[in-house]
């Protein structure tokens, strides 16, 4: 059952989930849209992997240049994320993208996704964590100085960027906000874990949006109803600090998957979330400033001017 959220995002949903589930079980995406690269970070000490989604116009109209989405656990579901845009370009919903999908390093994924702020081992129930802290500041350092300008000299894009992370990522999504807010234009967060370390993370929200009134971006998040306790107190938690504290210049989404549960989140809010970011506006065009954002109950939250 779709959430309530008007017949149209439904039907965007529903849509979008069929036509993908028919793509996978059909043709697959040529390789001269998929591509893979290994880049050395000076940063990280390592090399690492990364997954390429080009457009799949990108090969025969050598002047269009695209927006970028970079997302977190590249390895995971990244047919399903192709396949979204490929439905939601073809009925002018949103443009064409690229997708730079960053797949965990062996071993590495608590390491490098974990905000600094945080311990590793956290507590989904809102105690203190144990054992060593994130490195996640470290990680998006690698992305800014070295993963971004490789992207940006080596493909067609715009300056407009995208990052989008589950669970765990999607804590070092937030955590780009607070620490490089124009790296990104739109955030999406799925299932974020906020109350890990006695809610150090909302703490840490809430005090960025009181030093930085005048913040213009877009954060869409999303957890799914059936989900557990922690992650249902963390929708509570974000919606109640976005409906009070939320600069005005930050347009923002808030709503629950219905019925979804922990790995389902990602795949049914990331169409809502594409549609959201781009809504009301031409392909590869700047953010504008007349939308609304939503909660679960449907009710609107107009941004004041």
């Amino acid at each position: 059952m779709c959430n309530p959220l008007g017949s149209r995002r439904c039907t965007l949903v529903l849509m979008t989930a069929f036509l993908s589930a028919a793509s996978l079980n059909g043709q697959t995406r040529s390789n001269q849209t998929a591509r893979e690269f290994t880049l050395h970070s000076s940063l990280l000490s390592e090399d690492r992997r990364i997954l390429l989604r080009l457009p799949r116009l990108y090969d025969l109209d050598t002047t269009a240049r695209y927006p970028v989405l970079y997302r977190f656990d590249g390895d995971n579901q990244l047919d399903r994320y192709d396949h979204t845009i490929d439905v939601l370009n073809s009925i002018d919903a949103v443009p064409d993208l690229i997708v730079v999908a960053i797949p965990n390093g062996r071993g590495l994924r608590n390491r490098d996704l974990t905000p600094a702020s945080l311990h590793q081992d956290g507590n989904e129930q809102g105690l203190m964590g144990t054992g060593e802290m994130g490195r996640g500041d470290r990680f998006l350092d690698f992305i800014e100085k070295e993963l971004i300008p490789h992207v940006e000299k080596n493909y067609r894009t715009t300056q407009e960027r995208i990052l989008a992370g589950h669970s765990r990522a999607a804590l070092l999504v937030l955590q780009s906000l607070l620490s490089m807010p124009n790296l990104f234009q739109g955030r999406l967060m799925f299932s974020a874990p906020l109350m890990r370390d006695e809610q150090r993370m909302i703490a840490d929200t809430r005090k960025f949006f009181k030093e930085n009134a005048a913040l213009k971006s877009f954060l869409y998040c999303n957890w799914g109803e059936a989900e557990n306790e922690g992650m249902n107190k963390s929708y509570n938690a974000m919606k109640a600090l976005l409906m009070s504290d939320a600069p005005k210049g930050l347009l923002w989404t808030i709503e629950r998957a219905r019925a979804a549960n922990h790995q389902q989140t990602p795949i049914v809010a990331f169409p809502s979330s594409l549609y959201d970011y781009f809504a009301g506006r031409p392909k590869m065009g700047l953010i504008q400033e007349n939308r609304t954002a939503r909660v679960t109950s449907g009710a609107q939250v107009q941004p004041s001017r």
